[in-house]
């Protein structure tokens, strides 16, 4: 075991080595931010499944909405979850079908609808809008260095063409801090800037309620920070200025927010054939989340789960810089949380170092107050985390060479696991069920978008979940034994002689660390 260990630790060096030798030899530092940006293109086209809501939360109810498909889709879980079904509806429709719908009324314009198709249309969407958040964070991080270590995180490579809630925040949070931390400074406090960052704080709070938690230190700044208001004018002269960025702010705000609320209202109004009231989604999901037992239906973590577990999975080598640097000197740390509160109406004060770690420390703080929770609601701490490494880089005299190098091996990894194997069978298998008639019944593996088959109406999607479910299978199986279609048992288990015919797809599943799904015709 030592002498394995021993190898590992070794190899470890090597491919470190190689990696800061070619970084040396590159001509410029730009080639391998192109390289970063080809990868996460590639990975587009990948079958990793990293968890369910890549596709209920977005795509799916989206699709249901937009391409005729024949199915009643307030009444099955495979289309449209609790979260838009909820008699006080969780989540804003109109930021789903803003994200992802232009692809998929691309789609149903040019009559092109497959499995294919409405996989890789949104994530090619989103690609290019995550170019539009690279040119936002270049700005920002203004550092070749930086550049890198953001396009090299494996968060950014896989999570950024994935249409999740989460990413949506994320890019939310860089275009906040684009106008906040770069355009404010640089173009001094305009009028139209404040009424721009009112309206991108309405925005990110209905693509998530926890949007604020990350946002707050940017915009208080930009509003409250900003050079124009002289520590030698008066006391009213500066309440009057700060008034009127707020007021400006607020406009943004409140016209954004009707607008949204308007939207979901007629929208949900509409579907249910009833009058709701009006709707207000994020509102409505703070209050769910803030009973315990709603969590409970999602499973309950440590509320220190995201400090010690999450965050490593998501930033490796950058939170443990972070935690070092900031935990090693906690007395300048504590200075410099104390100057951030005691300086808030002195202009110029926080730069965007302190910035970056107030948004930091009051996102991971403030959302692990909840017992529930997941990695990818760290999101939005992605540029903040390169902001500060730019600069704890330097502190601990760490060579940027050796960062982006340790930065590229465990993004490589992640990238690999998250973006190619993880649950990789399930999409597979509905490829090769898009090509099919009967039923299918899947079981132990994660739920099956089934808005993927809405160019095949002849086959139909049974999910069974996971846990014990050899009962309702049996059931199941019974309640079909009379028609005359194909059945279909898609599972990581082995089903045995009752197999017809099978295909087995790549697939890990860390739930039973099973490497296939297999697809088995039994009848």
């Amino acid at each position: 075991m030592a002498n394995n260990n021993c190898n590992i630790l070794q190899t470890c060096n090597n491919l470190l080595f190689v990696l800061q030798l070619t970084l040396d030899n590159l001509s410029t530092m730009q080639t391998l931010e192109l390289l970063f940006i080809l990868v996460r293109f590639v990975l587009i086209f990948t079958t990793g499944y990293i968890h369910p809501d890549e596709f209920f939360q977005s795509p799916s109810p989206t699709a249901s909405y937009i391409i005729p498909h024949g199915r009643n889709a307030t009444e099955d879980p495979l289309l449209i979850t609790w979260e838009f079904t909820h008699p006080s509806p969780q989540r804003s429709m109109l930021i789903p079908i803003v994200t992802v719908g232009p692809a998929l009324y691309l789609l149903q314009f040019l009559n092109i609808i497959h499995a294919h198709a409405l996989l890789y249309a949104p994530r090619i969407g989103l690609f290019l809008l995550s170019l539009v958040i690279d040119g936002m964070a270049n700005k920002i991080l203004n550092n070749v260095a930086g550049r890198i270590v953001f396009k090299a995180l494996w968060p950014v490579i896989v999570f950024h063409t994935r249409p999740f809630s989460n990413t949506t925040e994320a890019f939310t949070l860089v275009l906040c801090m684009y106008v906040a931390v770069y355009l404010v400074p640089k173009l001094g406090p305009k009028w139209y800037l404040y009424i721009a960052l009112g309206t991108i704080s309405s925005i990110g709070c209905f693509v998530r309620f926890t949007f604020p938690m990350f946002a707050w230190p940017a915009v208080w700044c930009a509003i409250f920070n900003q050079p124009s208001v002289s520590n030698n004018n008066s006391t009213g002269s500066k309440l009057f200025t700060y008034a009127k960025r707020l007021l400006l702010w607020t406009v943004g705000f409140l016209a954004s927010t009707i607008a949204i609320v308007s939207f979901d209202t007629w929208y949900f109004s509409t579907q249910r054939r009833t009058n709701l009231g009006w709707v207000i989604a994020p509102f409505n999901n703070f209050i769910y989340n803030l009973d315990e037992k709603n969590l409970a239906d999602h499973v309950l973590h440590d509320r220190y789960l995201h400090s010690v577990v999450n965050m490593p999975i998501l930033y490796g080598p950058l939170y443990l810089l972070l935690v070092w640097t900031y935990a090693r000197n906690i007395r300048s740390t504590m200075t410099s949380i104390w100057n951030f509160f005691s300086n808030w109406f002195v202009p110029n004060t926080n730069g965007k170092e302190q910035i970056a770690l107030m948004t930091v420390i009051s996102g991971l703080g403030l959302i692990s107050l909840a017992k529930h929770q997941e990695p990818r609601f760290l999101l939005p701490l992605t540029l903040p985390l390169c902001m500060l490494a730019v600069v704890n880089h330097e502190k601990n005299r760490i060579n940027i060479k050796t960062l982006i190098s340790w930065v590229i091996m465990f993004s490589f990894l992640l990238s690999i696991f998250f973006g190619v194997l993880h649950q990789g069978g399930v999409l597979q298998s509905l490829f090769y069920l898009d090509n099919q008639q009967g039923h299918a019944i899947y079981h132990h593996c994660y739920m099956p978008p089934s808005y993927l088959l809405f160019g095949n109406s002849n086959m139909t999607i049974h999910d069974l979940g996971g846990g014990d479910v050899n009962e309702r299978l049996a059931a199941k199986i019974a309640s079909l034994s009379g028609i005359q279609e194909k059945i279909f048992i898609v599972s990581n288990a082995v089903i045995g002689d009752e197999c017809i015919s099978s295909k087995s797809f790549l697939h890990l599943s860390t739930e039973s660390w099973t490497w296939w799904l297999n697809v088995c015709q039994i009848k």
